[in-house]
């Protein structure tokens, strides 16, 4: 029996035949890494779709020489004093090099306009390169899961792909590999990337991204941008279409471009390039311009404020008389600019002491308005009960034993003598 194995051996090196067994073939490792939350999702839910990741990445590449980490293979992996919450921010790549991954699958859930949309990067680390972008939209939990089912197994297909130039040179699939002439050198020149993976993001979501006067997508969105530079504009009726420049491409360097940064009380956008710098792109709210000349009487001095209901000035007047500026937006705030239009705006001047006045205003037909405001001390009112010693009621509200002095806005208002809602008698206060 012995000798019979070994003529079979002798056999086969002669005929320049060698078996390179399955067991041999290099494993790849597969990283999916807990999914990025700004959607506000439970934890649980987060954790389950990350789950279902991973189960289709088992289904999908069953049979070849890869390995799907489980979160326990993810934490054992990592350098020493490193955790898995300090790798989910680094970039991609980094990350999967961190964890001695082939491939790394990140994602991040967001939510707009009441659906959630996941989107799914997948890179090859050693590489490193973006191989493949994945967005899934759904109107919860139960259909985004559907949504992977049906469409990560083309995405997990892109990895088999790339993995399978070094399979077949390692005899991966257990078959016999002829041993012939040694092959020809062949000269390989790796060819420069030619486009970037760029992440565009505005608070408040849902603007339209205008690339070199072309509509791309609705923010938060992830394209594939050619290497150059472009022209952004971020585009909604409720904010000036003002254009930025956005340079892609290798080599570019890291950072955030000032020059292009939105004031502090403005609404934020940026374009962020995998790898490469973070520009903030210009996004400023629509406004006009009004004057507001006030006047308070019996007084020689006030700080006076004004309000549109979002923001606030306050001045301290000189003489109780002066001309305040104050910008009033086209639009009300919102979490989606999809929730934005132009309503009229309701501007307040008040003062303590004095009584608020109040006037809407169509911001879009504004021409440098001038609105003259004269404020009045709040009057004073005295109110007696027959009863020195009953207390006195304003509604529910106790004001005093008998009689009580008060200082009311206009309107009008209802007082009893001995009980609470009494409503012995009402009084106009203008």
């Amino acid at each position: 029996m012995i000798r019979s194995v070994v003529q079979l051996l002798i056999t086969c090196v002669l005929a320049g035949v060698v078996y390179v067994p399955t067991a041999f073939a290099s494993t790849k490792r597969v990283a999916v890494l807990p999914l990025t939350n700004s959607a506000g999702a439970p934890a649980k839910q987060i954790a389950f779709l990350t789950q279902v990741i991973r189960q289709e990445g088992i289904n999908a590449l069953a049979g070849g020489p890869f390995q799907i980490l489980t979160q326990a293979n993810l934490e054992s992996l990592l350098p020493p004093g490193k955790t898995l919450a300090d790798c989910i921010d680094e970039c991609a790549i980094k990350t999967g090099r961190n964890l001695k991954a082939h491939y790394v699958i990140t994602g991040q859930l967001q939510k707009a306009a009441g659906s959630y949309r996941l989107m799914l990067g997948l890179y090859a680390t050693r590489k490193g390169t973006y191989l493949d972008a994945l967005t899934l939209v759904g109107g919860d939990v139960l259909q985004l899961e559907q949504q992977i089912k049906r469409r990560a197994r083309a995405a997990y297909a892109t990895i088999r792909t790339d993995a399978q130039g070094s399979r077949f040179a390692l005899g991966g699939s257990g078959a016999i590999v002829m041993k012939k002439d040694a092959p020809k050198p062949i000269t390989m020149t790796k060819r420069p990337r030619t486009h970037e993976f760029v992440a565009f993001n505005s608070s408040p979501s849902g603007a339209w991204v205008v690339l070199n006067g072309q509509r791309l997508c609705q923010t938060p969105c992830q394209r594939v941008v050619p290497n150059g530079e472009h022209q952004v504009t971020l585009q909604h009726d409720c904010f000036e279409a003002r254009t930025a420049k956005l340079v892609v491409g290798p080599g570019r360097g890291t950072g955030t471009s000032p020059s292009l940064a939105s004031p502090p009380d403005q609404p934020k956008a940026s374009a962020r390039v995998l790898g490469g710098a973070t520009t903030s792109l210009p996004f400023i709210s629509k406004s006009a311009p009004i004057e507001v000349a006030v006047q308070v009487e019996g007084s020689s001095s006030a700080a006076v404020s004004i309000s549109d209901g979002q923001r606030k000035r306050k001045v301290a007047l000189d003489g109780a008389k002066g001309t305040i500026g104050f910008a009033l937006e086209e639009c009300a705030p919102a979490a989606s600019v999809s929730q934005m239009k132009a309503t009229p705006r309701e501007l307040t001047v008040s003062a303590t002491g004095y009584v608020s006045v109040k006037k809407a205003f169509d911001v879009a037909r504004l021409d440098r308005e001038r609105w003259g405001v004269t404020l009045k001390a709040v009057p004073s009112l005295t109110v007696e009960c027959d009863d020195r010693s009953a207390a006195l009621y304003q509604g529910d509200q106790r004001v005093g034993v008998g009689q009580a002095q008060l200082t009311l806005d206009p309107g009008e208002y209802r007082f009893s003598c001995g009980l609470p809602n009494a409503a012995e008698s009402s009084q106009s206060v203008t």
